[in-house]
This record gives C-alpha cells, structure tokens and sequence, in this order.
C-alpha cells in the first residue's frame, strides 16, 4: 500500500495526450484562416493606400482645382504571395462635385475617389473614398 501518490496513472496521461492533440487542432485550423485572412487583406490595403493617396491629392489642390473626372487610370502592382509572384491591375477613378449654381456659392464641395480590382479567386473588389474640401469667401 503506498501512503503518497507517485507518478501518472494510465487515465491523467491518455486525458492529457487527448486535451494536448485538442490544442493543437484548434491551433493549426486558426493559423490557417489567419493565412487566408491576411492574404486577402492584402489587396484591400493596397486599394485603400492608392485611394487614400488619389484623395490627399485632390485635397492638395484645394477648391480652386477645376471640376474633374478621372476615368479609370490603371496601376498594374506586383506583390509576392507564398514566394509566387502576381500583377494586380488597380484601376481609380476621382470625381470632384463642380460648385452649386447658387449666390452666394456654396463653400463646400464634394471629393470621391473610387479604387477598383480583382482579387485572386476573380471577384470585384472596390475601395469609395469621400471628402468635402472647404473654399474661401470672397
């Protein structure tokens, strides 16, 4: 008869190789959405860089830039996914609200940019950007 408990029995060790294949699995199955998440991801940011950029342009100019209307201008992208790499054509296009026809006018005018692709799998995917630049009474 023993007085202390020593060692594992056969039922801690087989609960214990159960719950560590458990972790594990669950372990293997997030890092792969994560994978696919971020490739995903990828494009987006891209898309939302170019507009962002397209859109602080349009800003810089301020409200004396003229009416303007981009059609699509097309960037062609080369990123690298798993060591294999792709072109992603990113095509934008930038609209600015031409000034109301009202006296006074109106001080505010509209600014949108619109950032188009296609994702990997070939759906279209788009980033819309809006602002409003403010002009100055004279």
């Amino acid at each position: 008869m023993r007085r202390g408990r020593a060692g594992v029995n056969m039922l801690e060790a087989i609960l214990a190789c159960f719950l560590l294949t458990l972790v594990v699995a669950y372990s293997a199955a997030v890092w792969s959405i994560h994978a696919r998440a971020v490739g995903k991801s990828r494009y987006a940011v891209l898309g939302l860089f170019l507009a962002r950029q397209r859109l602080e342009e349009a800003v810089y100019k301020g409200f004396s830039a003229q009416e303007e209307e981009t059609a699509g201008i097309t960037t062609n992208i080369t990123t690298t996914v798993n060591g294999n790499p792709s072109v992603v054509a990113f095509t934008y296009y930038c609209y600015v609200d031409p000034p109301p026809a009202v006296n006074p006018p109106d001080l505010l005018r509209t600014v949108q940019v619109r950032v188009t692709w296609k994702d990997p799998n070939g759906n279209d995917r788009e980033v819309r950007l809006e602002t409003q630049i403010a002009g100055k009474a004279e």
